[in-house]
């Protein structure tokens, strides 16, 4: 199974895209991260801390994320704290990969956020309105805020409420920019 996504970061003042991508086999179960180096492994740990403590199914299984940041991203990202940015894609991708949850053209949606260590997940917004993909195909939003009337959003509290609802998700909420 493979599924890809995509991420939002800020960087040197401007919005960009980043293609969040992964697959799952059957090779030796683990989570491997790619595209930024060893910066990923805080967010590895707090993955897994997250899944123990939610008490979700995971299948035995590898499986493999990547990051493809654009070329004036590409060096610094890590060094500028704009992976952090990437976790809630990441944690979306990975959720998808192991069938915790289903969002159908995952590949046509982006979102931007991070996970704190005490569970708490944070959603940013993207200053600019709609977004859109490679051939100029719109995006839809992933947010943790019920869907505005008339946005191309989908809010991860309908998709999984125990994981991303008020109760559920220790400390949800939309980060102010």
């Amino acid at each position: 199974m493979q599924a890809r996504t995509f991420g939002l970061v800020e960087h040197r003042g401007k919005e960009r895209l980043v293609h969040v991508f992964g697959h799952r086999s059957h090779g030796l179960p683990g989570i491997q991260f790619t595209g930024a180096g060893r910066a990923l492994d805080v967010f590895r740990e707090k993955l897994l801390f997250l899944v123990k403590e939610r008490g979700l199914r995971i299948p035995l299984r590898r499986y493999s994320l990547a990051i493809d940041p654009p070329d004036p991203v590409r060096g610094s990202l890590a060094k500028e704290g704009g992976l952090e940015q990437l976790e809630l894609p990441l944690f979306v991708l990975f959720l998808q990969l192991s069938e915790n949850i289903r969002i159908n053209r995952l590949d046509r949606c982006v979102s931007s956020g991070s996970i704190g260590i005490d569970g708490g997940i944070r959603s940013r917004e993207p200053a600019q309105g709609a977004l859109r993909g490679a051939g100029g195909v719109p995006l839809r939003l992933l947010t943790l805020e019920p869907p505005r009337e008339g946005a191309a959003q989908i809010s991860l509290q309908h998709v999984h409420p125990r994981l991303f609802g008020g109760d559920g998700g220790r400390g949800a909420g939309r980060e102010t920019p």
